[in-house]
């Protein structure tokens, strides 16, 4: 409770704006749910939308999850599996592991692995930390033209830096 004392004691309401009005019907009062019930949508309503957003989501992770599923599975199979019409799911013998045993006899791909663990770690922990010591220069310090810096940074950050890096090498 300390925290929702925390976050809302300046807030002016007595209940976080996640919790759902006591009322069976719709709340005037500024006090109880933040305007949640009035939000026009009856529980029937609410009640109806949930399996739809629940196929939603779900139609939206197998979207997500099926073409990794599909990258291990296939790099199990030998390549008449995978050339093989039509095309099968599963492979014939799930022990085959002699495509990893390859790649890693043709190239160094244990080096290329480390060398990108290596890059990856450091990048991040410098980003932590200079994104730390910026957060909290701009949470306790104000000072001239504080608002415009951080909307500055911000924006830089909205914009990847692979499409800065691809106008760069068309020029």
């Amino acid at each position: 409770m300390l925290l929702y004392d925390t976050a809302f004691k300046y807030s002016g309401s007595a209940m976080p704006p996640s919790w759902p009005c006591s009322s069976s019907s719709r709340c005037s009062s500024s006090r109880c749910c933040s305007g949640a019930c009035s939000a026009g949508r009856s529980s029937i309503e609410r009640r109806a939308a949930r399996p739809l957003t629940a196929v939603l989501v779900a139609a939206g992770a197998l979207c997500v999850v099926f073409p990794f599923f599909w990258m291990a599975v296939t790099s199990l199979k030998t390549v008449p599996e995978i050339q093989r019409l039509p095309l099968q799911v599963f492979p014939d013998r799930w022990s085959n592991l002699d495509n990893y045993r390859e790649v890693f006899q043709r190239q160094p791909f244990g080096r290329f692995l480390l060398n990108s663990a290596l890059v990856a770690s450091v990048s991040a922990l410098s980003s932590a930390i200079v994104s730390s010591l910026a957060g909290y220069g701009f949470a306790k310090f104000r000072f001239r033209g504080h608002s415009v810096l951080f909307f500055a940074i911000v924006g830089i950050l909205m914009v990847p830096f692979q499409s800065v890096v691809c106008r760069s090498t068309v020029d």
